[in-house]
């Protein structure tokens, strides 16, 4: 009887057809899908902005002026490269992704493993973009990485130690340790190969083939320690400590917490990971003797974050994530293959080449269906800036409202964004509970900034005693209004909750002229400017419950956002689900006026209320402007309120 194999696909064309949709479909997704920005988009875009324009690992944004250890700071240099190569942040960081990604799928093309563990890898490389948003962040780049050393080390050890492939699988595990903490030790699962290869080896080959695995994590590895960890080693655990301990739940029950955030919906799915994921993993792995070792090798990295990782982030289940899917997709097609093999006779490996595609359609449809669409948003329409689209459009419309050479204070995000040439961190003053200004100062402290400027992130977080925020002192009249940018950052206006690229801004005196800009996609730019008799337009600020349903207010304006309000019974470092009450603020045409106004009156309080004119930014103004950012001179940072008001910068 003629196999099934020879009858629909051989096993290379299909696995090969398989591997180019993967490909494809993680190509279209990394720089065909609408850029949405988060927060850490903002805030670790700073240390990339230092390596770039200063050449020296720091974080001066999160007060960091000597050195970058709130991540390790690899990934940043390498996107800063990238950069200084010619690419934008958003090819960058895009980039050293799919290349992670498709070195996992070359890996498994090339490698001796059975047709269901292939498959199995093709469909877990999926995994990512739909659990972690692709962002600055290294975790997406660090668990391809990862997944590559694995899977090249278990073909190296399934190929009587083929020495190319314990050179790659070494170097990708050690580069991955020196990605982000809560994988630093992850270079030991290359311990696993070297004790098998000990006992397995013949004694003659032993020694070359003991300094391929060793050879990459001795200098990677070895060099990260010597110039990153053990420098600042005092600071990583203390910066490792203070953020477990934001977290009053053990790492274990953290664990599940993610999970039921993750599969909601999926409640058969999360009664299996009452089991952890990585617990799972390695027990498919361990039945099979082609992936034994690699069950072992991946403990250093899932069992620590299991265990001992309370402040993680989505991010850090990645790893397992893929794993799992892998040691599942591949057992389910093996098991099926077996059924029909007994069933039909078949040969095995037609069996379980049957299923494979079947299970790969699937797997695409699961991860893709419904949860991400394609834009004609070109890599062409991403290259208008030297750095980042959306953020350089904020930051040149932010400077129209601060004006050239500004002076600007805020909280972490909106460094550059706010349309700083001079910036300084006003965390350290005014939301520590140790250093309360008095009133009588606030006036005189706030006079020296050209302005103030304020994101939704976080916003009702502080630590002060009397629960103050910049917000807080706007609604109170001590700042007054200067200003604004609304970019709706690609999504709809029904979703804005904490839109990080709509920015308000404040000064410490009333100002003549209230000025903004509305960008919407990076490509429609409408700038308002204050006039109080040929008006077509209003900005409006309101603080109301966070229980208003605002979906008509949304739907009546151009573009609105919201920032959370300190709640005073919830003390410090409130998350936004403590929140009582927002300030929403936004933009409407003259026409709804009426509607809108029975809105806020019902609703709300009124804050201010202020009469606008619109302009349409053409399109070569708005080229223009991005063009005057790119050639602007580095932004200053400066250490402290005295050297701030002395004007002596740090850098």
């Amino acid at each position: 009887m003629k196999s099934l194999s020879n009858i629909i696909f051989n096993k290379r064309i299909t696995l090969a057809i398989l591997a180019a949709v993967a490909a494809l479909y993680m190509f279209l997704f990394l720089f065909f899908t609408p850029p949405y920005a988060f927060n850490d988009d903002l805030s670790l875009f700073n240390p990339v902005y230092m390596f770039l324009h200063y050449g020296k690992a720091a974080y001066p944004a999160y007060n960091y002026f000597d050195a970058m250890f709130v991540h390790p700071p690899l990934h940043y240099a390498m996107l800063a490269g990238l950069m200084k190569a010619g690419l934008n942040l958003f090819h960058a960081e895009r980039i050293l992704i799919f290349s992670g990604f498709l070195l996992c799928v070359l890996l498994l093309l090339v490698s001796d493993f059975s047709i269901e563990t292939k498959v199995g890898g093709l469909v877990s490389l999926l995994v990512a973009p739909y659990l972690q948003n692709i962002s600055i962040r290294p975790e997406t780049g660090l668990s391809y990485l990862w997944l590559a050393g694995l899977i090249s080390l278990q073909a190296a050890a399934n190929e009587r130690w083929n020495i190319r492939k314990l050179l790659i699988g070494s170097a990708c595990l050690s580069i991955a340790s020196c990605l982000h903490y809560f994988a630093a030790l992850s270079f030991l699962g290359i311990g696993v190969y070297c004790f098998a290869m000990f006992r397995n080896e013949e004694r003659h080959l032993l020694k070359m083939k003991m300094a391929a695995a060793l050879l990459p994590a001795t200098v990677i590895a070895g060099g990260n320690l010597t110039f990153a960890f053990l420098p600042h080693f005092k600071d990583i655990l203390g910066q490792l400590y203070a953020i477990n301990n934001v977290h009053h739940v053990s790492s274990i029950a953290k664990h599940y917490l993610q999970y039921d955030f993750f599969f909601q919906g999926y409640e058969w799915l999360k009664m299996i990971l009452i089991i952890p994921a990585c617990v799972w993993a390695s027990a498919i792995f361990l039945c099979r003797k082609e992936t034994r070792l690699m069950a072992l090798a991946a403990v250093p990295l899932t069992f620590y974050v299991w265990l001992f990782a309370k402040g993680k982030s989505a991010g850090y289940y990645l790893p397992e994530m893929l794993l799992l899917w892998m040691a599942a997709v591949s057992g389910l097609i093996f098991l099926a293959g077996r059924l029909v093999h007994k069933m039909s006779g078949y040969e095995k490996e037609a069996s379980f080449l049957s299923f494979s595609p079947l299970i790969f359609v699937f797997g695409i449809h699961y991860f893709y269906t419904d949860n991400y669409t394609l834009s004609s948003y070109t890599w062409q329409n991403r290259s208008l800036s030297g750095i980042d689209c959306q953020q350089t459009l904020t930051r040149a419309y932010a400077k129209k409202v601060v004006g050239e050479n500004a002076r600007v204070g805020g909280r972490l995000d909106p460094w550059y964004t706010g349309g700083a040439a001079h910036w300084y961190s006003i965390s350290q003053d005014l939301n520590s509970g140790d250093l309360p200004l008095p009133e009588s100062s606030l006036h005189e402290y706030f006079s020296h900034f050209d302005a103030l400027v304020e994101n939704a992130t976080i916003s009702n977080a502080t630590t002060r005693k009397d629960m103050q925020i910049l917000d807080t002192w706007y609604i109170d009249d001590t700042l007054k209004l200067k200003g604004f940018v609304l970019n709706n950052n690609y999504c709809s206006k029904f979703n804005q909750q904490e839109n990080v690229l709509s920015l308000l801004f404040y000064a410490a005196d009333s100002v003549e002229t209230v000025t903004g800009s509305l960008i919407m996609n990076d490509q429609e730019v409408t700038s308002f400017i204050q006039n109080d008799s040929n008006f077509n337009a209003y900005f409006f600020s309101m603080v109301t419950e966070v229980s208003t349903p605002l979906d008509s207010l949304y739907a009546h304006s151009l573009l609105c956002n919201r920032i959370f309000l300190p709640n005073k019974d919830a003390g410090a470092f409130q998350s936004v689900h403590e929140a009582k009450e927002i300030l929403l603020w936004g933009v409407f045409s003259a026409e709804d006026y009426s509607r809108n106004m029975l809105f806020i009156n019902a609703h709300g309080k009124l804050k201010d209320m202020i009469s606008l004119i619109t302009i349409d930014e053409k399109p070569d103004q708005v080229r223009e402007m991005l063009s005057s950012v790119k050639k602007e001179p580095a932004i200053r940072f400066y250490k402290d309120y005295k050297s701030f008001v002395r004007k002596e910068a740090y850098y």
